[in-house]
């Protein structure tokens, strides 16, 4: 398994060991291409990583009760709302969503139409976001960058699920690690921050052949198998399927891996999030607590960054 131990990039450069008593991080800040979405399902997973719920609803933050102004927590309700649901709507239908009164619904739609942060359908009278939500969506965005993102929280992550974690993009010569974060009882692998990862044969390198289009012609992802092994078609639709990449064993044996993506605001791959740990010790089943709290902070992750979340 190549997230623990590989011996060459796609070009055949030695990988050095890593230093398992600190955490790592690399300088660089790198950009992504394009990508598709990720399919799969994920049960709610509460705090520190709050996700949109199954109707597109923004999960929200804990309040602090003893100050703000109610009509602007409840004007900004109404805004993620119609913000979290699915193309324009009627005011009926947001108070459904919102469990409000039809009237009240109307009544701070009005306030953010002056605003310009919805606009009203002349012909349908549905209501959808505004040119002054996309400035400001724009200009939020303009803020984030992925690294530092993962970076501030990378911590919580390897203390909420108690094995070693790190954190990839694509780099020059494929998915590069960048952050990197031990278990309170590190494996010895044979990576570190800098170290380049196969396509085919690292669960993070599966994320960017599945998520990264120009990934396989620009390192031959399928050029990686076995000489006859005709079976990475297959494995390639399961993880895309899955939602995830899941290598056990690998080109390590005993060595056991996961990795998620992470995705922007326009559907490209931003980046992946890994864990890895020893077979029979690291829980990697598809409804145990270590995926479920990935999968959401990869989703939480991705909405953070812009995109979208889209459950079946």
């Amino acid at each position: 398994m190549a997230d623990a131990k590989t011996k060459a990039d796609n070009r055949g450069t030695t990988i050095n060991g890593v230093d398992a008593d600190r955490p790592h991080e690399a300088d660089a800040r790198q950009r992504t291409g394009h990508a598709g979405n990720r399919n799969g399902v994920a049960p709610p997973r509460a705090e520190p990583f709050p996700v949109a719920d199954a109707n597109g609803r923004a999960a929200r933050a804990r309040r602090d009760s003893d100050g703000g102004i109610q009509s602007a927590d409840t004007a900004l309700q109404v805004l993620t709302a119609l913000a979290g649901l699915p193309g324009a709507q009627a005011v009926s239908e947001l108070g459904r969503a919102l469990d409000m009164p039809r009237a009240k619904v109307h009544r701070y739609l009005v306030s953010l139409e002056r605003a310009g942060y919805v606009a009203q359908d002349p012909v349908s009278a549905r209501y959808r976001l505004g040119p002054q939500a996309l400035r400001t969506g724009l200009a939020a965005l303009a803020e984030v960058d992925f690294v530092a993102l993962a970076a501030a929280q990378l911590d919580s992550v390897r203390a909420a699920v108690g094995e070693t974690v790190f954190v990839a993009i694509w780099g020059e010569h494929g998915p590069t690690i960048v952050l990197w974060r031990d278990a309170p009882r590190p494996v010895t692998v044979n990576v570190r921050v800098g170290s380049t990862l196969p396509l085919r044969y690292s669960a993070t390198g599966r994320v960017f052949a599945c998520w990264w289009p120009a990934a396989e012609e620009m390192h031959g992802a399928a050029a990686n198998a076995p000489d006859g092994d005709r079976s990475w078609p297959q494995e390639r639709r399961d993880t895309i399927e899955r939602g995830y990449a899941l290598i056990r064993g690998g080109l390590v044996p005993g060595i056991d891996a996961a990795s998620f993506p992470v995705f922007d605001a326009q559907g490209a791959l931003a980046g992946a999030l890994t864990t890895l740990g020893l077979a029979g010790q690291i829980a990697l089943g598809a409804d145990g607590p270590l995926i479920r709290t990935l999968d959401e902070t990869a989703r939480y992750w991705s909405s953070q960054l812009g995109h979208r979340i889209d459950r079946r």
